[in-house]
């Protein structure tokens, strides 16, 4: 189940086929973030390079928030409108 949300056999199949195809992006845009963030912490004082870091750390961690986002979306496509409002990112 996902989220306690009850699929059928094809939206399951869907899903996974939709996650699957997402995970080497996401896991790239993590990796990225993460070696960016370590690389900001341990960079010199200077502060053009640590500011040129600190926007790549930015835009590495917008491409994972906006991979998420699409995945999200690709998601609440399979699903049905009653089971879209059992989805954690509608709710208010």
């Amino acid at each position: 189940m996902l989220y306690n949300i009850k699929l059928s056999n094809d939206q399951k199949a869907s899903i996974d086929r939709l996650c699957e195809r997402a995970a080497p992006q996401f896991r790239k845009a993590l990796q990225d973030a993460l070696a960016l963030r370590e690389r900001t912490s341990s960079a010199p004082a200077d502060e053009g390079r640590a500011r040129d870091l600190a926007q790549a750390t930015v835009d590495a961690i917008a491409r994972v928030i906006m991979l998420k986002a699409r995945i999200d979306s690709e998601i609440l496509a399979v699903l049905t409108p009653e089971q879209r409002k059992a989805w954690p990112s509608r709710r208010v």
